[in-house]
């Protein structure tokens, strides 16, 4: 696929009266705003969102591997936008598709939401329900790395760390690099194409969009590079493929789409 696809590209609208502000500015550069997919004016009730290292739209999961439920626009029993289950998937755990698996990459649970209804399974109950075991469409058990995620804007694109270095893993489980983190960085976590360290946030942009649009000979390259989020970076408390949410708890859908594979 040669040029840069545009699955979706929305007008993000802020509230309030006056001039846009430093920070509605910067998000908005990054394709995030109000009025698409996660995004709510009035703010979240849900202080867990801080510890968040994998977010899936339904649920979240933290840090230390609690896995909560969540919904943006509706409260739970409890008054806030997310409530904890009575799963957990240990430290350092992350998601392909819908399972969940911890840091040794062993799968933990398979989830599935259907009529408003978010079930966890593990991996025997699935075996017992469907009769034969989950199996990913890629060998997760093969691919050597330090964190893992996916996209699925235009199909599946995994993306791995490997000792500060970003791959492109695709179909046949073959690396591409596109991109690496500072040494002195401390990685807090990889989510869909955002990648938070202890100093920045770095986004997978196409960085040579205008000359790959242009020319016909010249393919679009895809990378990680440290965003201008990062200005913001106080003010931000968890970005993913899908979702920006700032330090009050308000929450932007992001609404540009476009594949890692031109």
């Amino acid at each position: 696929m040669k040029k840069l696809i545009f699955l979706l590209i929305t007008m993000f609208l802020f509230s309030g009266c006056g001039s846009e502000s430093e920070f509605e500015k910067i998000i908005r550069e990054n394709n995030y705003g109000y009025g698409w997919g996660e995004s709510n004016q009035e703010g979240l009730k849900c202080d867990e969102l801080k510890d968040a290292t994998v977010f899936e739209g339904h649920y979240f999961i933290t840090s230390k591997g609690d896995i909560y439920q969540f919904n943006s626009s509706k409260l739970f029993s409890n008054d806030k936008n997310c409530i904890k289950t009575d799963y957990n998937s240990g430290e350092s755990s992350f998601s392909y598709r819908n399972a969940i698996y911890n840091k040794d990459k062993e799968l933990v649970y398979v989830s599935n939401y259907n009529d408003n209804q978010l079930t966890f399974m593990s991996p025997s109950e699935y075996k017992e329900k469907n009769g034969y075991d989950y199996y990913p469409s890629i060998d997760i058990k093969s691919l050597k790395f330090d964190f893992f995620t996916y996209r699925s804007d235009i199909k599946d694109e995994v993306i791995i760390i490997n000792h500060h270095k970003v791959f492109y893993v695709d179909e046949e489980n073959k690396n591409f690099l596109i991109g690496s983190i500072p040494t002195d960085e401390t990685i807090i976590y990889l989510s869909g194409g955002v990648i938070k360290t202890n100093k920045a946030y770095y986004t997978l942009t196409q960085t040579n969009l205008e000359k790959c649009n242009t020319y016909v000979d010249i393919k679009c390259k895809t990378e990680f590079v440290k965003s201008s989020l990062s200005d913001a970076y106080d003010k931000i408390i968890f970005v993913g493929q899908n979702i920006l949410i700032d330090k009050d708890y308000h929450s932007y859908g992001r609404g540009i789409r476009f594949s890692i594979v031109p």
